[in-house]
């Protein structure tokens, strides 16, 4: 399912659907951007023209905190981090299949496809090895 309204950001989630993590970069200048950095002009060399590219999937927690749900309390708590990804765009995602006492800034991590409410998102594990 391709769950976005934005032409600019439609990509990203045709790619999670295939699970795919797909970024952009500039064609110009070869900048890549995540989807939420996404407009019609690089802020890089104010070019137009852009091409998708499939990413590697890894990265490294950038920061991160524990969410509660203020309405489910008692639901289980969930790692919400922002990844800075090898390819050097950050997004947030979830952390999961990790305890929190092992959470830390700099953990290397994977990407995973998990389905959540009826979508599927783009989510990350600690990385093997």
């Amino acid at each position: 399912m391709v769950s976005c309204t934005d032409p600019e950001m439609e990509y990203f989630w045709k790619g999670v659907a295939n699970d795919e993590l797909l970024l952009r970069r500039c064609v110009t200048c070869q900048v890549p951007q995540h989807p939420a950095q996404a407009t019609t002009v690089c802020p890089t060399c104010h070019g137009t023209d852009f091409e998708e590219f499939p990413a590697s999937g890894r990265g490294t927690v950038y920061t991160w905190i524990v969410s509660i749900h203020p309405t489910k309390p008692d639901g289980a708590p969930r790692i919400i981090a922002v990844i800075e990804l090898a390819e050097g765009p950050r997004l947030v995602s979830n952390v999961i299949d990790v305890d929190i006492a092992a959470m830390r800034n700099e953990l290397p991590v994977t990407v995973c496809f998990a389905e959540r409410d009826g979508r599927k998102l783009p989510q990350f594990r600690p990385a093997e090895g």
